[in-house]
């Protein structure tokens, strides 16, 4: 979208679990691709403060030490929210920095993955309308 967000990002804006846990295990999802912002998909699920969000995707390998257009990364984010919300910050302390490798197919190209644009799968105002709506616990 004009925004750069991908699907992913999109997810956890709207709160939609089921869909976050989908893409983020799907082998073709790049977890740190960064939109126009430089957030990638766990700074957004850092700032709504969702640990279940946080967990999914840093389980599944997302990098926590990606810096945003702020200079921030999703892991300091987390450090200034300890008070708060220390679970998100155990979350990130527990697992691996970036542990699943990202091919080549997984490039940023215009604010979203090659494999997106390959398989026509962008985010449209329509698509993001139909996760706007979609039940919180909606299975894919």
């Amino acid at each position: 979208n004009k925004q750069g967000e991908t699907p992913l990002i999109t997810a956890t804006t709207h709160n939609k679990r089921d869909v976050i846990r989908y893409l983020a295990n799907h082998p073709e999802t790049n977890l740190d691709c960064r939109d126009n912002k430089g957030n990638t998909a766990l700074h957004y699920c850092v700032k709504t403060a969702y640990h279940e969000h946080v967990s999914i995707i840093a389980s599944a390998g997302a990098r926590s030490d990606i810096e945003n257009n702020d200079r921030q990364t999703a892991l300091e984010m987390a450090r200034a929210m300890r008070r708060s919300h220390p679970n998100i910050l155990n979350v990130l302390n527990r697992e691996p920095v970036g542990k699943r490798p990202v091919k080549p197919s997984e490039q940023q190209t215009s604010g979203a993955t090659a494999f997106l644009h390959e398989h026509a799968m962008q985010i449209t105002e329509e698509n993001e309308a139909i996760i706007r709506h979609m039940p919180e616990n909606t299975m894919v």
